[in-house]
């Protein structure tokens, strides 16, 4: 039987990866972490001017925008303003490599592309990884519902998840944001964090410290991944103070040390790339330098992240509502897990709430939470273990068909742009466009995903 939920999810995975799946760099986020690894491997630098201007003239619409030249120029260390986190461009580099040694070869027996960065085997095989990231984050998720229930649960969470999220269309539509690769980070460090979780050494210290710092890579905010791990350890330093067991304490300190070392060890690469564009190795907020934008530390659109109709939580993508309250069951199991998760996802949600852009747009949903992927997963399979004890399946299946049936037909009004992709969206609207407009591009677009399956 565990064998099965692999082979499922893998399956979902092929289909989609035949269907759904858009190797492409689009988009002024998208393009900017793309310029990153094209700048340093086939330029040898960390100007991305050349690399944004590309992708301006060529192919985005909004990169030639007025927008676009506003917020672009040079610091004082002369080179092009980019304040785009480099971690997905670290976690690109091996498929890009890939790429690049595979055009070289081609090109010598003439039958290749341009080995340039900017040619098809260099985006298709970037993509590529971001789809294998946030698969691999979404098994490692799998594997920790797995040992907490039943193979059969433990699958249904992740798959319902996967699909009835922003994740499915950031993973294979939209793979040149960060969102799969952020995935893949956080779900790293929740695995390292529960398989250390009751006997952490000096090894699993640092473990959690490289993951953690891995995620901040990724996008910045995920820093607040360390805030748990360091309650925990002045939790055991405070305990161990006051019982003057001062052995235990030189060690809760070394453990300290490590994991602050490794986290910081990990981040290198993203202090290295502020040094050389902004001229410090910390910049607290490199996007309002860039773009203006900044935070207000009392969080007024917290409620908003939430349940605005622009790009709320649980507006665009209700299964998550109650994957968020089956962290409750959860922690009648992992107490301290649950308490974990709960913590890490406060934490998002205030500094979300505190930023000028809040509600992410232009953006399928709420993009912010792709990396709480852990939290959502886990939080639903351990309320459709309590539901399948005491009602039948098929409900719960039902439920999670109902789901994802919402989802990809909001992906459809999405790419219609049968809703706004900026702004609130009346909801009267959304759910009347659901019920009666969505059936009838239906077809059609199955269609075109049979046809590439059968090609």
């Amino acid at each position: 039987m565990r064998g099965r939920g692999l082979l499922a999810l893998g399956l979902v995975y092929l289909c989609a990866m035949l269907a759904i799946f858009k190797p492409w760099i689009h988009g002024r986020d998208g393009a900017a972490y793309y310029a990153w690894l094209r700048s340093a491997v086939i330029d040898r630098d960390l100007d991305t001017y050349n690399e944004l201007q590309h992708y301006q003239n060529v192919q985005d619409v909004d990169l030639q925008s007025n927008v676009w030249r506003d917020d672009a120029g040079r610091t004082q260390t002369g080179l092009w303003i980019n304040h785009w986190p480099v971690g997905s461009a670290v976690l690109w580099a091996p498929f890009f490599l890939l790429a690049h040694a595979a055009t070289q070869i081609l090109n010598l027996l003439g039958l290749g592309f341009a080995a340039n960065g900017y040619s098809p085997p260099y985006v298709w095989l970037s993509m590529f990884g971001s789809t294998t990231w946030a698969l691999l984050g979404l098994l490692l998720v799998y594997g920790i519902a797995r040992e907490l229930y039943d193979d059969r649960t433990a699958t249904l969470a992740a798959a319902s998840i996967w699909l009835a999220s922003p994740l499915v269309f950031y993973m294979f539509m939209y793979p040149t944001m960060s969102h799969a690769n952020d995935a893949f980070a956080n779900a790293a460090f929740v695995c390292v964090w529960y398989k250390t979780r009751r006997e952490r050494g000096y090894t699993g210290w640092v473990a959690l410290g490289l993951s953690a710092g891995l995620a901040g890579l990724v996008r910045t905010q995920n820093v607040l991944l360390a805030v748990f791990p360091s309650l925990e350890l002045a939790a055991d330093l405070v305990r161990q103070l006051r019982l003057r067991a001062w052995h235990e304490v030189r060690h809760s300190v070394i453990k300290a040390g490590l994991f602050a070392i490794a986290l910081l060890t990990a981040f290198v690469p993203q202090m290295v790339v502020w040094k050389a564009v902004f001229g410090s190795y910390i910049v607290l907020n490199p996007i309002q330098i860039s773009m203006g934008l900044g935070f207000d530390l009392r969080s007024p659109h917290w409620l908003k992240v939430l349940f605005s109709s622009n790009r709320g939580l649980f507006v665009w993508h209700p299964i998550l509502l109650p994957a968020t309250l089956g962290l409750w069951f959860l922690a009648k199991r992992e107490r301290r897990l649950a308490l974990m998760l709960v913590v890490g996802f406060l934490l998002q949600l205030y500094l979300i709430g505190s930023y000028d852009a809040w509600h992410s747009s232009p953006a399928f949903g709420a993009r912010y939470f792709v990396n709480m992927l852990p939290m959502f997963v886990l939080g639903l399979a351990a309320l459709t273990d309590w539901m399948q004890q005491r009602v039948s399946s098929t409900p719960v299946l039902a439920a999670a068909a109902a789901f994802v049936l919402w989802n990809f037909s909001l992906i459809i009004q999405y790419s219609l742009q049968l809703v706004p992709r900026f702004g609130p969206v009346a909801l009267s609207k959304m759910v009347q466009n659901q019920f009666l407009v969505v059936p009838r591009y239906f077809g059609r677009v199955v269609g075109l995903m049979l046809s590439r399956l059968s090609w």
